[in-house]
């Protein structure tokens, strides 16, 4: 009975080394077909990481010429505004000059009316 069982055990150990060498060798057939699918793709692979690297220096070199555009207008922007800023500035002078100027005119009159008033009165208190 013992050596039944042994031989049975030995038989089940075989039928299991050749179950394991079966999946063995199908898994190394699995991995020379992936092996070679990768080998046969490496180029394409390759060149996507070529083009891939191309377009991200394209992308990098419009990113910085639009930001420098960006920055060239905002500065010329920022002249405009100075600038129609101070002409603004000089005219609303020139306007209160002009203004200032029409006031003194009659303000004179007012301030030599008053002396005249003035003296009229010293001339006549005199009288």
């Amino acid at each position: 009975v013992a050596q039944m069982q042994i031989a049975q055990s030995e038989d089940e150990k075989k039928t299991l080394q050749n179950e394991l060498l079966k999946s063995n060798d199908a898994l190394t057939s699995t991995k020379a077909d992936y092996d070679e699918s990768i080998a046969n793709n490496q180029p394409e692979i390759d060149q996507k990481k070529v083009a891939h690297n191309e377009m991200t220096l394209k992308l990098s070199a419009l990113y910085n010429d639009a930001n420098a555009r960006f920055e060239a207008v905002s500065h010329d922007h920022k002249n405009a505004i100075e600038v129609l800023h101070k002409e603004f500035c000089d005219k609303l002078r020139n306007l209160e000059d002009e203004l200032g100027a029409a006031k003194n005119p009659c303000n004179m009159h007012v301030v030599d009316s008053r002396k005249g008033n003035q003296n009229y009165e010293n001339v006549s208190a005199a009288l």
